[in-house]
């Protein structure tokens, strides 16, 4: 889906997967190299668990990068959409092991899903790249990083 609209916007696709924590440095090396204007990091614990060693990579290439979580902008990454996952999973984790505590067996203790989704965008990782964001862009943030 994701190759379906960036074509249909005549924005070049390319996937970069990775298996393992030292093959990072060089898929984005890789994408730089190639042209990439810039990179999107997608959601996986892997690559969550994997956002240090990503940002310093991408800020020594001056390549602009998107983020699965707003917690990334906060550590310096430039723009991130999603779930605010530190603060979910402690929220989650003390709603199933509140149940848990009060009798509820594992198996009905309910599945959730996210609802909540924030923009952030970091300023100062912005002007680093010498990137200006639009004001309606920043109007749209949830969270803008000075």
């Amino acid at each position: 889906m994701l190759q379906e609209l960036t074509r249909a916007r005549g924005v070049e696709l390319s996937v970069y997967s990775v298996s393992k924590p030292e093959e990072i440095a060089g898929a984005i090396d890789k994408a730089k190299s190639s042209g990439a204007g810039a990179l999107n990091v997608l959601a996986s614990p892997f690559l969550f668990n994997l956002r240090q060693a990503i940002r310093e990579r991408v800020a020594a290439l001056s390549l602009p990068a998107m983020h699965m979580a707003p917690d990334i902008a906060e550590e310096g990454g430039l723009i991130a959409y999603g779930v605010n996952i530190v603060g979910l999973w402690g929220d989650l984790m003390a709603r199933q092991l509140a149940a848990l505590l009060r009798g509820v067996k594992v198996a009905d203790v309910p599945i959730e899903q996210p609802t909540k989704f924030e923009l952030a965008i970091n300023l100062k990782t912005a002007k680093a790249l010498g990137l200006n964001i639009p004001e309606s862009f920043l109007a749209r943030a949830d969270k803008v990083i000075e």
